[in-house]
């Protein structure tokens, strides 16, 4: 077995979004119920009959101007850079799970 090979490190990284930048998202989200859709649309055979989510759509306006939020922070975020040295970063999805 190679030198550090099984071991892994996870590195927290506080206040990547501002407080503004937190309300935005959230205005976004909370006020976008059409882009929401069945979290199974990205759910493989086996993971479908289990996922019991919703996904904003990722060609929603809302989905491409919240990625931009999180993604232009993650970009301008020093320790993000220096720990993850990203070649690409891909654009995040958004999820909510209904109360039962």
């Amino acid at each position: 077995m190679t030198e550090g090979a099984g071991l892994s490190c996870c590195v927290c990284i506080p206040n990547v979004l501002d407080a503004g930048q937190l309300v935005s998202l959230r205005a976004r989200l909370d006020g976008s119920n059409e882009a929401w859709v069945d979290g199974r649309v990205t759910a493989g055979y086996q993971g479908a009959p289990v996922k019991f989510n919703q996904q904003i759509d990722e060609r929603s306006d809302v989905a491409l101007a919240c990625q931009r939020i999180v993604v232009g922070a993650l970009e301008s975020n020093p320790l993000f850079i220096s720990a993850v040295l990203p070649n690409v970063i891909y654009p995040p999805m958004f999820n909510r799970t209904a109360r039962a």
